[in-house]
């Protein structure tokens, strides 16, 4: 019968973020499809303009969300019954802005769209811009915990570690993205912002892997 030892594997890092990530999002809505798409239009010029006077180079914004669908409001009908009536066109229109740390071009950036007439949804992370490779390295160290792990189990029992049968990862993704105040994104409020924003510290970002592997146990 084949002897096997299985263990997990856990790591965790801790770095400091490289990377600057502001999401902005603008609505517009009509019932006229061409004067939406008007307004829209107007909104993401308003937008460009202030990120570029801000000093924001025009390859770091990027389209990353652009939808158009038809809005619908419940209403009474003349027997009292609720149905669907027509409310507009909706037009969400999501950029991204990614930039090296930089937290003065960073609080002149949230004090240019504070000041935007297009009036947008603001969300701000900090993350790393090589994510992939640090995620991978996050792997191979949760891998190496648990080989070391199997091979303190089978050395304690007087045998070794063979061939590996079988491994997983248990772990949801692996997100290297921070805040200043709560997990994931926060959302900035328009009244608290101005031209005299303050320098952001932000913490370091951090994520977390967890393996399942299994070994064959050799004499």
């Amino acid at each position: 019968m084949e002897r096997t030892v299985s263990v997990s594997g856990k790591s965790t890092r801790k770095l400091p973020p490289d990377l600057i990530e502001v999401s902005v999002t603008l609505r517009a809505k009509d019932p006229s499809y061409p004067r939406a798409m008007e307004e829209s239009s107007r909104q993401l010029s308003a937008l460009r303009g202030a990120l570029e006077d801000a000093g924001v180079r025009k390859d770091r914004i990027r389209t990353s969300e652009f939808n158009v669908s038809a809005e619908y409001r419940s209403v009474r009908n003349k027997n009292g019954d609720y149905e669907q009536a027509f409310d507009g066109y909706g037009i969400r229109h999501r950029m991204t802005i990614r930039f090296p740390m930089d937290t003065e071009l960073l609080s002149r950036v949230l004090g240019a769209v504070a000041e935007c007439t297009a009036d947008p949804e603001l969300f701000v992370a900090f993350t790393l811009e090589n994510e992939e490779a640090e995620e991978e390295l996050l792997l191979a160290d949760a891998v190496a915990d648990a080989r070391r792990k199997a091979e303190i189990l089978c050395a304690a029992g007087g045998a070794r570690v063979g061939r590996l049968m079988s491994l997983s990862s248990s772990s949801g993704g692996h997100a290297f993205r921070n805040e200043m105040a709560m997990d994931g994104m926060v959302t900035l409020s328009k009244v608290s912002m101005g031209r005299s924003m303050p320098e952001f510290s932000p913490e370091d970002v951090s994520a977390s892997a967890q393996v399942s592997a299994v070994w064959e146990i050799v004499d």
